[in-house]
């Protein structure tokens, strides 16, 4: 019954109705509204604006003037003041609709008749939190969407909404996915091209050959369309290490960072003018890189001989974060568990390299072991 109605509906449906109705879409209205709604020519905005500011009016039939009317009664200051009303009341309805807002003041509408400016419109901040605009049927303002990439920066770095220093990681890196060696972080900016890419192919015209989409099976999708956007990718080695489910998430940003070489080691305070001695703080030898503090430092070494003693397995001295555990075994989660208590190991050794430059004092690497050990069986007991 249903595919018989299909063959009739579009004869019998207006053609304003674009829901359920097969060759339409439901957001070809919107858009259509959108395209009406931003950047009015200013022609056109010169007759409205003639309208609804003179109470002069002209009846013209077939060519012949009728002459010149005033209703006295509407009559305000400078000009009409209902008229003025209803196409505020209008753009008001439709700015609920739509999640646009009016660039004018009430008051001076109210006050003097008209609006001074031109009626503009920009897309608001407060219809992305109250999800009135959706992202797969607006072209949004880089300046919206730089708002919104500030705000999830922010807080991915600090919590809060203010961070005032250089982010650790580049923010395309950050919004890679996950197997790829990022974040796995929706970049907004290509998710909305990828959300409306079938109404705005010129912004992926090179993803098309004679308008058939060149990735997945030939048709586009929005998966397939963002992915596209974030270009050549390769996956990483050490994902099963960083990624593993029984890892408490804060190991994981630490270890993800100390992968990258991101950690705020000596070194780098150094190369950025922070400091004026890179020395490692414990052996007052070698210089605090990554390798050193994690792997090489006199503490560090104790440390993972005293996990190495714990999960009874060997383990390598050097660049730990990059090997993927290849030993045999027949429990998949004692693999993970060994994997988890690997990567618990480098958070604590960071911290507690921090903890002894900021109060010169320094856990025992069995406290550490201890603290891996607890971490580990909580995330176990909440899982």
């Amino acid at each position: 019954m249903g595919t018989r109605l299909a063959k009739v509906l579009p004869d019998i449906v207006s053609a304003n109705q674009s829901a359920f109705i097969k060759g339409r879409d439901i957001v070809d209205n919107n858009l259509i509204c959108q395209d009406l709604a931003l950047g009015f020519p200013r022609k056109l905005i010169n007759w409205v604006m003639e309208c609804v500011t003179s109470p002069w009016l002209t009846l013209s039939l077939n060519g012949a003037n009728f002459g010149y009317f005033q209703d006295d009664l509407l009559l305000f200051s400078r000009g009409d003041k209902n008229s003025v009303i209803v196409i505020l009341r209008a753009f008001a309805t439709f700015s609920v609709a739509s999640g646009l807002k009016m660039n004018c003041d009430k008051s001076e509408i109210y006050s003097n008749g008209m609006c001074e400016e031109e009626v503009s419109y920009i897309l608001s901040i407060s219809g992305f939190k109250e999800g009135q605009i959706p992202f797969r049927i607006f072209i949004i303002p880089v300046t919206v969407l730089d708002r919104i990439e500030r705000i999830c920066r922010n807080y991915l770095w600090e919590g809060l909404d203010q961070y005032h220093k250089a982010p650790p990681v580049a923010w395309d890196n950050v919004c890679k996915d996950k197997k790829h060696g990022g974040l796995g972080i929706i970049n907004c900016r290509k998710w909305n091209v990828a959300m409306i890419g079938k109404y705005v192919k010129d912004l992926l015209i090179a993803g098309f050959n004679n308008g058939v989409w060149q990735s997945g099976q030939g048709i586009y999708s929005v998966s397939s369309g963002y992915q596209w956007l974030q270009g050549v990718q390769h996956k990483v080695p050490w994902v099963p290490l960083i990624w593993n489910r029984y890892n408490v998430p804060k190991h994981s940003i630490i270890g993800w960072l100390a992968i990258h070489k991101r950690l705020m080691t000596k070194d780098r305070l150094l190369r950025f003018g922070v400091i004026s001695d890179a020395k490692c703080d414990m052996c007052l030898d070698q210089h605090e890189d990554h390798q050193h503090l994690l792997y090489e430092c006199a503490f560090s070494v104790q440390c993972w001989t005293s996990l190495q003693d714990w999960v009874g397995i060997k383990l390598p001295r050097s660049g730990i974060l990059e090997w993927r555990l290849k030993w045999w075994c027949r429990s998949l989660m004692r693999k993970q568990m060994v994997l988890s208590a690997i990567l618990g190991l480098v958070y604590h050794v960071w911290y507690a390299h921090n903890i002894y430059r900021l109060e010169q004092r320094l856990p025992r690497p069995s406290v550490l072991i201890a603290m891996v050990k607890e971490d580990i069986q909580a995330r176990r007991n909440s899982m």
